[in-house]
């Protein structure tokens, strides 16, 4: 017994100090653990992009998708805690305790609360839910795996493989593309001058609608 008190006493100082720790960022043990936990369900958010189809302004159907370094707005099949449709919006901000440093935000909004059938009904971000994922980095970005051309799935009178048409690309326009990215990568990197690279894919679909847009794109 009296090893056993000795072990969870020197357990508990260990984990006090880790939890003490903090970087040139100020960020504590804890805080790292948890934006990297965000991760993992930020990979279910993005796994379950949908095709998700609107019009333009000249009341063309184009598939909602925009992507450059700094953020990602898109339609997916799960919300951040519960199983619905929702808008969101991906943004790369600075700090709000160090403006030096970044901090990924999620502002999301469930998709049954809006009628979003046109670009220009893409509600403000005011009215979106804010949630803080990652905070203290001293870099945050994405780039996107992709087609540049939506006839670049079907190479004509070659036998080029659809996959050898990729590119990692630092912006990504779903309107002119006419298809999602196969693969988001986001880079993290920290003041410690750690990194995490994360690559999360693309996996959901909306079949029918897709069938319907790519009729004519051949």
């Amino acid at each position: 017994m009296v090893l056993m008190a000795i072990v969870m006493s020197l357990a508990t100082m260990a984990l006090s100090q880790f939890n003490g720790y903090a970087d040139k960022s100020g960020k504590g043990f804890e805080a790292r653990i948890n934006g990297y936990l965000n991760l993992e369900q930020l990979k279910e958010l993005i796994n379950r992009t949908s095709d998700y189809y609107v019009k333009n302004n000249n009341g063309n159907n184009v598939l909602f998708y925009q992507g450059n370094e700094r953020e990602i707005r898109f339609v997916s099949t799960t919300g951040w805690r519960e199983e619905q449709d929702t808008l969101n919006i991906l943004r790369v901000e600075s700090d709000k305790l160090d403006n030096t440093l970044e901090a990924l935000v999620l502002y999301q909004r469930p998709l049954s609360q809006d009628v979003f059938f046109e670009v220009n009904q893409f509600p403000s971000q005011d009215s979106l839910q804010g949630i803080i994922l990652i905070d203290g980095a001293k870099r945050i970005a994405f780039d996107y795996l992709g087609i540049e051309n939506i006839r670049q799935l079907y190479p004509s009178g070659t036998t080029e493989n659809f996959n050898s048409n990729l590119r990692w690309l630092g912006d990504y326009d779903g309107n002119a593309v006419g298809y999602l990215p196969s693969k988001v990568r986001m880079q993290v990197d920290w003041p410690d001058n750690n990194s995490w690279p994360a690559i999360f894919e693309v996996k959901a679909f909306n079949l029918a609608k897709r069938g319907l847009m790519l009729g004519g794109a051949r």
